[in-house]
């Protein structure tokens, strides 16, 4: 299982890490440039909504992406709202901690 996350900034991570139950086998791949990870095809896919090194927004290239499932994966819960609009599955609101117990719930639902 190929697990992504495409955001220019890197406090997303552990809390990825830290949602993927135990007993999952996964590879886990940041990107922060969305140009690096198009060339992948993910199971999961997480999406931040402002890519600054890029100068886009990821309501501009969601489109672009392969995965099996996209979370939107911003701080501010109107961009994944957007997100959720523009082709993502899910959408949950990127913590500055390592914990996040949405994005928790949420992985143990999908996974």
């Amino acid at each position: 299982m190929l697990i992504g996350l495409i955001d220019d900034k890197d406090y997303g991570i552990e809390q990825i890490k830290k949602s993927v139950p135990n007993n999952i086998k996964y590879k886990f791949k940041h990107f922060f440039s969305y140009k690096d990870a198009i060339k992948e095809t993910f199971d999961i896919l997480f999406l931040d909504y402002y890519l600054d090194k890029d100068g886009v927004k990821g309501k501009e290239v969601i489109q672009l992406m392969e995965a099996n499932i996209i979370i939107g994966f911003s701080s501010v819960p109107e961009c994944n709202n957007i997100l959720l609009i523009k082709g993502a599955d899910y959408g949950i609101t990127k913590l500055k901690s390592d914990d996040n117990e949405d994005l928790n719930k949420l992985m143990k639902t999908i996974l």
